[in-house]
């Protein structure tokens, strides 16, 4: 059988399925499959979340939200904790940075 690979699960079912459901009337609110350093403050640097959704104003990034993580099946319990604690780390970034009310990691 296919093993499917976070790339491919993120691009081909997240992807459609997170841009559906946060559309924005903002032409400059981008949701994407991610794989660049999470830069918005400094307990996350050095990690790149599997998908986020950045707002523009300007041209210049305001905010990230949501963040997400992606586990295919047969992940081990160990990456499935370490991802938990991951989105801890970018939601508080993206709260702070983003001087946020709230965030939303999946």
């Amino acid at each position: 059988m296919f093993q499917v690979s976070e790339g491919h699960l993120a691009a081909s079912y997240i992807h459609p399925m997170m841009s559906a459901l946060f559309r924005s009337n903002n032409p400059e609110t981008i949701s994407n499959v991610c794989n660049k350093l999470f830069d918005m403050g400094q307990i996350a640097n050095g990690s790149r979340p599997d998908y986020i959704s950045d707002v523009y104003n300007g041209g210049e990034r305001q905010y990230t939200n949501p963040v997400g993580e992606i586990k295919i099946e047969g992940a081990t319990k160990i990456g499935i904790v370490r991802d938990l604690y991951r989105m801890a780390l970018f939601s508080k970034e993206a709260l702070d940075q983003g001087k946020l009310k709230g965030v939303m990691a999946f």
